[in-house]
């Protein structure tokens, strides 16, 4: 069974380093399977030789461009330097000072973003020239579908097709105690914005400390006075001290229907004899969760001009749980980017319309139709989060995409930062990715790779050489 790893190594734009010893740089040839979009094992590809190897088996180099400023005669020559080291191509994406807009805000940008903002005129000139060079040297590019991950792109906010969020509020009562009137935050959200409200009774309130070392999930927090051992929440890892609460699952009620029947009012009382301490009402409110993907101009420092249009305004984050929501995305590179001979050089030497990890900063990880949907799967209500269905159905969307309409074949790293079944995802992909970050022992690639080869992939990619807190600082040793 033949399998090619891809090994995708971080890249400072401008400075290509020869970290493939064992490639020499000999001429390169193109080595794509007679039918494109076939994932399977037994393509039929020409790999080449041991010596000669063909561009698809070859290593490749994740890219990360600063912004679309870069000079494209340099971009263009770290291309052909990538040919010159043995190299196979770039996986191409935009920096745009990576993570979500809280961490942007009063950021200094060196270079106007309504200018060279992810998307507009000037970063599809930058795509047109790289995918030119990767033409021009026998190479193939990955190409990432928004800035930083690839999870979002230019939209007008408040857009259908944005990440969703569930604002949580609640109110706490002491036994015997009745709420009576407007609910919290309607005036703020409204009613038709209302996804449930729920009760239920505490049985447990106690302060946590967590440890200021690093935390683990499976390590414990000592309570503040002593007395007791309380186990660590999923996400301790840098959390702040907080005041824990326990719910008795036996008793939660839904309310929502009593506050759609009076308009946005509520009458609940917690009952005297409950086996707890107090009461809890809980409030969800479905929003957008306004996640940046690429911050707008109007929140950095710098040579900033005013956007003039949505395009020019930076990226949000789309809703992942959702076959519309991909459209989003595929609509704007269809008017936006895949414009001016983009869109044939692509075909011509795209190799994966590409999505790296799945870095949405939000409360919730939800969709405007999940409670609809679920219903229409199961045959009745959502009482826990379910989200892997949806999420394939986003997947399928973007590799149908890539397939029909581009001609190449789609790569992700499945459900990677999400709380779903990543094993059920992997399949969903032409070729599903991981990550030396977050995989660390051969189980955990073993678990990895069993669905990839019972759906018969081809290719199992790897991004290699993640390592925390040692930007430009590992050593080719330590890589191998």
């Amino acid at each position: 069974m033949g399998r090619f790893i891809t090994l995708i190594l971080y890249h400072q734009p401008h400075r290509v380093t020869p970290l493939l010893l064992a490639l020499a740089a000999v001429e390169l040839s193109f080595a794509l399977p007679e039918n494109h979009l076939d994932d399977q094992v037994n393509a039929a590809i020409d790999a080449g030789t041991f010596r000669n190897p063909s561009a698809k088996v070859r290593a490749r180099f994740r890219y990360w461009s600063e912004d679309a400023s870069d000079d494209l005669a340099a971009v263009a020559a770290d291309v052909k330097a990538t040919a010159e080291v043995g190299g196979g191509g770039l996986e191409h994406l935009g920096y745009y000072n990576y993570r979500a807009l809280e961490e942007f805000t009063g950021t200094y940008a060196p270079t106007d973003w309504t200018v060279y903002g992810w998307g507009i005129g000037a970063w599809q000139a930058q795509l047109k020239a790289v995918a030119q060079a990767h033409a021009d040297n026998g190479l193939i590019i990955d190409f990432a579908m928004g800035p930083n991950q690839g999870q979002g792109v230019p939209a007008m906010q408040g857009s259908e097709g944005l990440a969703w969020d569930l604002f949580p509020y609640n109110v706490s009562l002491q036994l015997g105690q009745s709420f009576s009137g407007p609910i919290p935050r309607l005036d703020r959200w409204g009613l038709e914005s209302l996804q449930a409200v729920v009760s239920g009774v505490v049985t447990d309130v106690h302060n946590v400390i967590v440890p200021t070392s690093t935390v683990l999930a499976s390590t414990a927090s000592t309570e503040l006075n002593g007395t007791g051992v309380y186990p660590a929440l999923p996400g301790d890892n840098g959390a702040v001290n907080r005041t824990q609460v326990t719910l008795s699952d036996a008793s939660l009620q839904d309310l929502t229907s009593q506050v759609a029947k009076t308009k946005g009012n509520l009458k609940f009382t917690c009952p005297k004899n409950a086996k707890g301490v107090e009461c809890n009402v809980f409030f969800f409110y479905l929003i957008h969760s306004d996640c940046r993907a690429q911050a707008s101009p109007l929140d950095l420092s710098g040579p900033q001009s005013v956007p003039q249009s949505y395009i020019q305004n930076g990226s949000w984050a789309v809703d992942h749980f959702s076959a519309l929501e991909a459209k989003t995305t595929t609509d704007f590179w269809e008017q936006h980017v895949l414009t001016n001979g983009t869109m044939e050089l692509l075909m011509a030497v795209g190799n994966y319309a590409w999505e790296d990890s799945i870095e949405i900063y939000t409360n919730v990880y939800w969709t405007k139709n999940l409670p609809a949907a679920f219903v229409a799967e199961h045959g009745y209500s959502l009482t826990k989060q379910t989200l892997g269905h949806l999420y394939n159905i986003y997947l399928d969307s973007m590799t149908k995409w890539a397939n029909d309409y581009l001609n190449v074949q789609s790569s992700a790293q499945p459900a990677y930062s999400l709380p779903m079944d990543m094993l059920n995802a992997i399949p969903h992909l032409n070729a599903p990715e991981c990550e030396s970050l977050g995989f660390k022992a051969p189980d955990q690639y073993h678990q990895f790779t069993g669905p990839a080869n019972l759906a018969g992939k081809r290719v199992i990619s790897k991004e290699c050489g993640a390592v925390f807190g040692a930007a430009y600082q590992q050593t080719v040793p330590a890589l191998m």
